[in-house]
């Protein structure tokens, strides 16, 4: 019999790998989209494996950070090991998450057959465990509310922390066989930590489960192994204070700072009955949900959801009873918590979060389809079954092919929910980049009326009339965007560097329109927002330039190489306003400057050749020569245009040499 059963086990093994593989083959085609664009695409740090040790000192968002402050450094090193591999190739990350999935797959059938061999009453693996463990593996592998997680690159956050989470828990249930097994426990759990926030539940699952097996009397030998858990989370939330400088962004604290009590406590409730409804009805998948903050009691889906608690937790008490189905409904809840918006996150509901706590609602499925019941029933079970499996999987493929590209995926929001902001608002700025701008101002007006308060969506219309070169309407907008920020601030957030980098925006409109006293302005409002904005006093020394200012031209470029010492055109402008003074000297050491950064840069060549003719003229024809030599190598159309009369210049100037 247990030959059976292994034989059975190793179908269902076999079978849950293949499936879980499969339905994710057309995933392989996708491009980055989404977040992956910031995350993968442009991060600079995954471009070397020099950069893990920084990468363990910086945020999940790297160079480009936004508030919403994260700490994820095992993921950003897979990306860099990725990166190593197939530099920018999406298939390759793609791959990477694939296999991720299908690993979780099996580990979670194997989960499954030792948690519940010890949960249930016959403390013992039976043929109903192969098949419970089964049925939950394979709804698992199939279910379309986990294509955000594999599917979007970025997604690899859940399934790296599900590995981790489980490895932990499956570790920590065998510590009685091999004390090491604790040791390797907790280290799994804090890679799981560094891997997402979401990890930090685990010493709550493992109180539960030793409540289940041992009870409240007899689970205080177990206390001493939960001391090691609970340092493991202290150190990580030290670590990635000391990191990141504070324990949350100013966004996850402001987002529902300013609800009352019961609208808080309505939308998390509302937030949990979402979730619960995409489990069993995984409809209308998205990557952002609108209007889910709860107004009141009496919203239909708040009061749905609180009914639907009511009659849970009825159910519960009814069958208290069931261990495996009282641990698989409180392992949903439990692990879902930390994304319900108790603690503001940033975000009110995203799709990817259900993939750890979904692995109670596998079971409770896995439960209900391998319960014994009379023939009748389990050939009706098993249709349903069948259907419930072909309708997640077609899903599933379907809902891969809508995560292709940024435009596909913005596209089938839309067809879903048409008034989705972030939808009108991503679409705008794909039809911008791709120079359609009447489709781009269209979709980035609707997202303007959709969220009039949004700055995003003002300054991406800003920017778009700028790009249109309608400097009035573009500098209308940006005024607008600094209003809105204006207002943020008056309620408690800092948006220094957001207003100083609008002001950069509005100055260079002004310059556009050759109103340099205006973009002298906005720049200098630029700088005191952002008093460490290199670029800002670069501008603005161009502008002073441009006035005829050339005291203070000086000045801002000195301050702009104080900043940031290897500002190549910073030294470039201050050779050519020495030139000008006939300072030869010194303009030729600002050029020396340059050349110590950039060996090949043309104008400081081209510049210390003109310069030289009045100091060193066998110095003037070397640099005559390496300015030749650039230009002849480079794909410069315009500067190539100058290559005949250098060519002139230099022959006269060696005649005379």
């Amino acid at each position: 019999m247990q030959k059976l059963f292994q034989n059975k086990k190793r179908i269902f093994l076999t079978f849950i790998i293949l499936i879980s593989t499969a339905i994710y083959i057309n995933a392989l085609k996708s491009e980055f989209v989404f977040d992956d664009e910031f995350i993968v695409e442009k991060n600079t740090l995954i471009r070397s494996m020099k950069n893990i040790p920084q990468i363990f000192v910086s945020s999940y968002w790297g160079e480009h950070s936004k508030d919403t402050l994260l700490y994820r450094p095992i993921v950003i090193t897979t990306f860099a090991i990725d990166y190593s591999i197939w530099k920018l190739k999406p298939f390759g990350y793609h791959l990477t998450n694939v296999a991720i999935n299908t690993v979780n797959c099996a580990l979670f059938y194997f989960f499954t057959l030792l948690i519940f061999s010890s949960l249930s009453v016959e403390n013992k693996l039976t043929q109903k465990h192969y098949l419970f463990a089964f049925i939950s593996g394979l709804i698992f592998a199939v279910h379309p509310v986990h294509t955000e997680a594999v599917t979007n690159i970025v997604g690899r956050t859940e399934l790296l922390t599900m590995f981790f989470y489980i490895s932990a828990f499956m570790l920590y249930v065998k510590l009685n066989h091999r004390f090491y097994f604790y040791w390797l426990s907790l280290v799994c759990y804090l890679l799981g930590l560094l891997s997402k926030e979401m990890a930090i539940t685990l010493p709550a699952i493992l109180v539960l489960y030793d409540l289940l097996i041992y009870g409240i009397k007899n689970i205080k030998p177990r206390i001493k192994y939960y001391f090691g858990y609970g340092f493991i989370a202290i150190s990580y939330f030290v670590l990635r204070t000391l990191v990141l400088g504070k324990v949350a962004g100013q966004e996850q604290v402001w987002m529902m700072a300013e609800d009352t009590f019961p609208i808080r406590f309505f939308t998390i409730i509302k937030i949990l009955g979402y979730y619960v409804k995409l489990l069993f009805l995984p409809f209308g998948l998205r990557p952002e949900y609108e209007g889910i903050k709860a107004i009141s009691i009496t919203e239909p889906a708040v009061f749905t959801s609180i009914l639907f608690f009511i009659v849970l937790i009825a159910l519960l008490k009814k069958y208290h009873h069931n261990k495996i189905l009282l641990f698989s409904i409180l392992w949903f809840f439990i692990t879902i918590l930390p994304v319900s918006n108790i603690i503001p996150i940033g975000g009110f509901i995203g799709e990817r979060f259900l993939y750890l706590p979904s692995i109670g609602f596998c079971w409770i499925v896995g439960e209900f389809f391998s319960t014994n019941e009379k023939k009748y029933y389990l050939s009706f079970r098993f249709i349903f079954l069948i259907v419930i499996i072909t309708f997640f999987s077609v899903s599933t493929i379907k809902r891969n092919n809508d995560w292709l590209t940024d435009y596909t995926l913005w596209m089938a929001t839309l067809k879903i929910d048409p008034n989705n902001y972030k939808a009108h608002y991503n679409l705008g700025v794909i039809a911008r980049e791709e120079k359609r701008y009447e489709e781009a101002e269209k979709k980035l007006k609707k997202a303007v009326e959709l969220r009039p308060t949004s700055i995003p969506a003002h300054s991406e219309l800003a920017f778009l009339y700028f790009k249109q070169e309608l400097w009035d309407k573009a500098i209308e907008m940006y005024k607008k965007s600094l209003n809105l920020i204006d207002f943020y601030e008056t309620q408690g957030l800092d948006l220094k560097k957001d207003k100083s980098g609008l002001y950069r925006d509005l100055a260079m409109c002004y310059n556009k329109k050759k109103d340099f006293s205006s973009s002298i302005d906005s720049y200098l409002k630029a700088i005191e927002c952002n008093l460490h904005d290199a670029d800002a006093y670069y501008n603005c020394a161009i502008q002073y330039k441009k006035t005829n200012d050339y005291k203070n031209a000086e000045t801002f470029l000195q301050k702009t190489i104080g900043l940031k010492p290897d500002y190549v055109n910073a030294y470039i402008e201050l050779g050519a306003l020495y030139y000008s003074k006939g300072a030869m000297q010194k303009s030729v050491q600002f050029y020396d400057k340059v050349l110590e950064y950039d060996k090949t840069n043309f104008l400081a060549h081209y510049n210390m050749a003109i310069a030289y003719e009045n100091l060193n003229v066998k110095k003037a024809i070397d640099h005559w020569k390496k300015t030749i030599e650039i230009l002849e190598s480079g794909n410069n159309t315009e500067q190539k245009k100058l290559l005949p009369e250098i060519k002139i210049h230099l022959q006269q100037l060696e005649k005379k040499y």
